[in-house]
C-alpha cells in the first residue's frame, strides 16, 4: 500500500513534496520520534540533573535569584523537601534524594543500553511490580507518617525503580517505534531495498 501520504518527505528531495497537512505534519513527528526519542529522553534526564546540582551552586555562590529560577520548575515533579535531598555546597538539590537515584538510574540504564545497542526482553508486567514495591513500600509508609526513610534506602529504591523502568519500557518503545521509522524512511535509505517493493 502506498505509504506516501503517511510519509511525506522529511530530510530527502528525491520525491515530489505532496501537499502538507495534518496527516504530514502527524507523519514527520512520529518519524522523528521514532529515530530520537531515546537520545532526547536520555539528554534531558542529563540535562535535569545538571540543572538540579546547578541550583545549590548557585545559591552558594550569592546568585539567589537565578537560583530560584533553576530551582521553581522542578517543583512540579518533587516535593523538595530539604530534609530528604542531598545538599551541596550547604544548599539544597532542586529534587529530592529518590529523584536523583531515579533519574540517575535511568540514565546510566539507557546510557549502558544505547552504548551496547542491546534490547534485552523487557520483564513482565508483573515482574516489573515486584521491581518497583521497594520504592512504592518505603516512599507510601514514609508519606503516611508510619516511619521515617533513610537517605539510603530512598537512593536504592530509586536506583532499583529507575532502573527497571527503564528496563521495562525502553524495549517495548523501540520495538513499538520500529514499523514507524521504517515506514517513513526516506526513499532509497535502506540498502537491501526493502520498503520500495
Amino acid at each position: 500500500m502506498p505509504t506516501s501520504w503517511l510519509c511525506p518527505p522529511l530530510f530527502w528531495t528525491d520525491a515530489r513534496p505532496p501537499t502538507y497537512g495534518i496527516r504530514a505534519i502527524a507523519a514527520r513527528l512520529l518519524h522523528l520520534i521514532g529515530r530520537y526519542w531515546g537520545g532526547s529522553f536520555t539528554a534531558s534526564l542529563a540535562i535535569a540533573l545538571g540543572l538540579s546540582t546547578v541550583a545549590p551552586i548557585l545559591a552558594w555562590m550569592g546568585h539567589d535569584a537565578a537560583a530560584t529560577s533553576v530551582r521553581d520548575p522542578f517543583r512540579f515533579v518533587c516535593h523538595q523537601d530539604p530534609r530528604a535531598s542531598w545538599w551541596v555546597f550547604g544548599y539544597p538539590m532542586a529534587i529530592c534524594q529518590r529523584d536523583v537515584a531515579i533519574y540517575g538510574s535511568m540514565l546510566v540504564t539507557l546510557l549502558l543500553l544505547q552504548w551496547r545497542r542491546i534490547l534485552p526482553a523487557a520483564p513482565s508486567a508483573i515482574g516489573y511490580a515486584l521491581l518497583s514495591l521497594p520504592i512504592l513500600v518505603d516512599g507510601g509508609t514514609a508519606t503516611l507518617g508510619l516511619r521515617e526513610s533513610t537517605p539510603l534506602l530512598r537512593t536504592l529504591t530509586g536506583m532499583l525503580f529507575g532502573g527497571a523502568t527503564v528496563w521495562f519500557v525502553y524495549p517495548l518503545m523501540s520495538l513499538s517505534l520500529i514499523p514507524t521509522v521504517r515506514t517513513c524512511d526516506p526513499p532509497g535509505s535502506r540498502p537491501d531495498g526493502e520498503g520500495e517493493r
